[in-house]
């Protein structure tokens, strides 16, 4: 029942108004008024919970009620707590505006039943979103080409999604290829995720129509499990299509058997900063722990990597690989680079005999690597493939009278080497 009273302004301007004690209290005899039964009809309201629309933690015969519980607590709501963990069998739909939080990654989520092979949340047109403090996992290990925990369609932007776990997934983010809705994941913060058992890429953004530009990603892990007890196939913890003016700080790829680490298609401006590679087994021939490729035929389209801080530990090579490989016009910039307890046959870069290629090196320090220099040592253009390699400056290479020499300076004194 709507109540009005009285009030006035005294003579410093200052609202004087007086609230009846009882506007607190029920008509029933003062006592306190009990809180409501039904979920909040209010789409602002604070710390409303799966919970209050029918969730049940813990309880994977409850997947069919939870999903729809849930569903719809996100459509009513735009702040929306997982206390717990709540198993689901079709994915849920979310967008802008939408804060998902749980209180800990290791007690609040949503669980996948076993052999659901569809991604746990679809973001559809997100802006100014949030997901953190959980963990978005399947309840059993079958990898499957659809269990990405969250899958974007159209334009995710302004978003952050942090102090997350995810297991057992094929990805943990992936664009959807198949969408009619074009976009693109754009200003987007990445931080303190956490992926353990996956079936294709830790992380994969590939474009869907125009680029993938100005995300953060910071402290980022992933790994597959121990040496010795791991999914046998090849997989690439990170991989990243047309994507640009983007800083990642202290990336780890772990524990997996993978083609590359970190495969750069088609990207520019990019900043690794502190990454750490550890106990990766290399499996497919010829590829690069650091892969980065530009367009094909186009040298005026390079893709480009800069990458401050690298330290490799126990990589295993069951065939002959690579750290740095650009191919097809790509670019690397790398500066400490630090390398140890390497087994097998690796070598510091690959490039191929197509494109302009080089890689600028500084500061790397290594103890395993058996080889420097890459197959291929001019670009078709007449420059050399590996422009720097620590103290030594590779300028020119000019023509003589029986044959190609490279131009160097070395402490101070200009050399000519036949090459």
């Amino acid at each position: 029942m709507e109540r009005v009273f009285s009030y006035s302004f005294d003579q410093n301007g200052n609202l004087d108004l007086k609230v009846p004690s009882d506007i607190f209290e029920e008509n029933n005899g003062g006592n306190p008024q009990e809180p409501p039964v039904d979920p909040p009809a209010s789409a602002n309201v604070i710390d409303v919970t799966v919970e209050d629309y029918g969730a049940v933690p813990n309880d994977p015969s409850k997947a069919s009620q939870n999903r729809a519980a849930i569903q719809k607590a996100i459509d009513e709501n735009n702040y929306l707590v997982f206390p717990g963990k709540y198993y689901i069998n079709a994915p849920l739909k979310t967008g802008s505006s939408k804060y998902t939080i749980g209180r800990g990654m290791r007690t609040s989520g949503v669980i996948g039943v076993a052999g659901m092979d569809a991604p746990l949340f679809i973001m559809e047109n997100g802006f100014n979103s949030q997901f953190s403090d959980m963990e978005l996992s399947y309840g059993d290990w079958s990898p499957g080409e659809n269990r990405n925990a969250i899958l974007f369609r159209g334009q995710i932007a302004h978003s952050s999604f942090k102090n997350l776990r995810f297991i057992s997934v094929t990805r943990a983010f992936y664009i959807d290829p198949t969408s009619t809705i074009g976009g693109n994941v754009f200003s987007n913060n990445f931080e303190n995720l956490y992926t353990f058992w996956y079936s294709k890429n830790a992380y994969h953004l590939k474009a869907r129509s125009g680029a993938n530009t100005g995300n953060v990603f910071s402290n980022l892990y992933c790994h597959n499990g121990g040496r010795d007890n791991r999914l046998s196939a090849a997989v690439t913890p990170y991989y990243f299509e047309e994507l640009s003016e983007s800083t990642m700080i202290q990336l780890n790829a772990e524990w997996s058997n993978v083609d590359s680490a970190f495969h750069f298609k088609y990207c520019r401006n990019i900043n690794l900063l502190s990454g750490h590679i550890e106990g990766l087994n290399m499996k497919n021939s010829n590829m690069g722990l650091i892969r980065v490729e530009g367009i094909a035929g186009s040298p005026s389209q390079k893709g480009s990597l800069r990458v401050q801080g690298l330290d490799l530990y126990n990589v295993s090579c069951d065939v002959p690989g690579y750290v740095f490989q650009a191919v097809n016009n790509g670019v690397i910039y790398a500066s400490d680079m630090n390398e140890q307890v390497t087994q097998g046959n690796l070598r510091l870069i690959h490039t191929n005999s197509s494109g302009e290629d080089y890689f600028y090196l500084e500061n790397i320090r290594y103890r395993s690597i058996s080889t420097i220099e890459p197959p291929v040592q001019l670009n078709a253009n007449g420059k050399p493939k590996l422009v720097k390699f620590n103290d030594e400056d590779r300028y020119l290479i000019v023509p003589g009278n029986d044959g190609k020499y490279q131009i160097t300076v070395e402490n101070g004194v200009i050399k000519a080497r036949k090459i």
